[in-house]
């Protein structure tokens, strides 16, 4: 029996999230799972950074650099970006003790994520364009190694260690994850070229089945970041509507920044589109869990503007169809 991967993957997102909801549940509420509980909440976390490894290495690997081409919507969105995640940032490390000062934590955390690879294939499928934005995605990760190990210091001072102690040790743990990727992914293609048309070819699905493993593991640390964040109902649902702000807010200015390059598809996903896997991992490791409540939210709503989009783009090439028009693309 042939299986429809198109048909699947709109079926991955909440199967990943009824599954690893429901796994939590079962370490949470089946007394005779407890003891393995932290054991289990340990390896989910561990096993984080080694599944972004692989699939940015398996997505770079499809990455010609040959076609890549800089565009000045890059450079703008990156621009943005960081201007507006230092502008929220800075207040939290000169005024210590704000009211809002979770709030503010977490939209830096939302802000500063770098876009997910997948942003590439949900482009491509709403008429954006796929090489611009896989170029992009590219420097999004770079541009986030090296802010997040300046940023995060800011906003949670920890007094044991200086700036640049913090610094080194952020950079030192994300840096192979985001930048080493991209190496292997170069040298894989130049260098060990059987192994590359293997991936192209044999294993080109590969990212797509590492991709719904992944969202399995993340949902169920989205669930035990929110059961264990100790904030609140009314704390919880702040945050919720600070990452639904941020989410839409983020889409929208992308587009409007590519808009003007006659690429506000691409741009708009670019800005909006995050790696919240990677985000949700680097906040629980140097922030809290309280915090990664925001990016925990921002995977369903990202994932809701993503439907709504694919619905769009389907029904604007129904009415193209019938005007005798070829679908939209940038």
């Amino acid at each position: 029996m042939k299986i429809n991967l198109n048909r699947l993957r709109t079926l991955v997102l909440p199967l990943a999230l009824v599954v690893g909801s429901c796994t939590y549940a079962l370490f949470h509420n089946v007394e005779a799972l407890w003891p393995y509980r932290a054991m289990a909440r340990g390896a989910a976390l561990s096993a984080l950074p080694w599944l972004i490894f692989l699939m940015l290495y398996l997505a770079f690997c499809k990455v010609d650099p040959a076609k890549m081409r800089l565009r000045r919507w890059h450079w703008m969105v990156l621009l943005a970006q960081n201007l507006m995640c230092l502008a929220v940032a800075l207040p939290v490390h000169f005024w210590p003790g704000l009211p809002v000062e979770l709030e503010l934590k977490a939209l830096v955390v939302c802000i500063i994520c770098p876009t997910a690879a997948a942003a590439a294939v949900v482009a491509s499928r709403i008429g954006g364009n796929e090489s611009s934005l896989t170029t992009f995605v590219i420097l999004s990760n770079l541009a986030a190694a090296t802010m997040i190990p300046i940023v995060f210091p800011l906003i949670e001072n920890d007094l044991s260690f200086s700036f640049l102690e913090q610094f080194t040790m952020i950079l030192a743990k994300i840096f192979p994850v985001i930048v080493l990727p991209l190496f292997l992914a170069f040298l894989t293609r130049y260098c060990i070229k059987p192994l590359h048309r293997l991936i192209l070819t044999r294993l080109k699905d590969a990212s797509f089945y590492v991709w719904g493993f992944t969202l399995t593991v993340l949902a169920a640390t989205a669930v035990s970041n929110i059961v264990n964040s100790g904030q609140g109902a009314a704390k919880l649902l702040i945050l919720a509507a600070v990452s639904l702000a941020c989410t839409l807010g983020q889409f929208r200015l992308g587009r409007l920044i590519g808009k003007g390059e006659q690429e506000p598809i691409s741009a708009g996903q670019a800005y909006g589109q995050k790696n919240n896997m990677f985000c949700i991992w680097i906040t629980v490791a140097y922030i809290s869990p309280a915090v990664a409540v925001a990016p925990c939210c921002y995977i369903l709503w990202q994932n809701v503007v993503n439907a709504y989009e694919i619905w769009w783009k389907n029904r604007k090439d129904e009415e193209q169809a019938l005007k005798g028009l070829p679908p939209y693309h940038e």
